[in-house]
């Protein structure tokens, strides 16, 4: 579970390989606005996103106190940016209810609990087309 501009985000803990402070990141031209930049992992680039700017939320700006979870699946690594890591806790596929339609990015989350925490679905967010970027930038 992790905090991110005000909002409670959680992801699969299956899926989190590891948690990182969030430093030294190179920016990347050419890229959509939630894709931060690159950072080296023990010599593997990932890119990291800002989850609220990939779903369509509004951007509410970065905080000094970012820490980088690593999610990996079907081979496939992605740096996901948060506020605060603030735990670990067990909750039952069951106990999400659906994503209101209306809420931005609903295609890209498991469900939320009852106490408001998104639980968003990492499979989906790392097959985004969005994720992979082919653009030559000019001379």
């Amino acid at each position: 579970e992790f905090s991110l501009a005000g909002g409670r985000y959680g992801l699969g803990s299956a899926q989190v390989s590891e948690v990182l402070p969030f430093s030294n990141c190179t920016p990347l031209p050419c890229t959509p606005p939630f894709i931060i930049g690159l950072v080296n992992v023990r010599g593997r680039f990932v890119h990291v996103i800002e989850v609220g700017r990939f779903l369509g939320l509004p951007a509410q700006g970065i905080v000094d106190l970012h820490h980088v979870l690593v999610v990996r699946h079907a081979g496939i690594e992605l740096g996901v940016l948060a506020d605060l890591v603030t735990g670990l806790r067990r909750v039952p596929l069951a106990a999400l209810q659906p994503a209101p339609p209306a809420l931005a990015g609903a295609g890209h989350l498991r469900g939320v609990t009852a106490d408001g925490l998104v639980v968003l679905d990492a499979s989906s967010i790392l097959s985004d087309p969005r994720q992979a970027v082919d653009e030559e930038v000019g001379a």
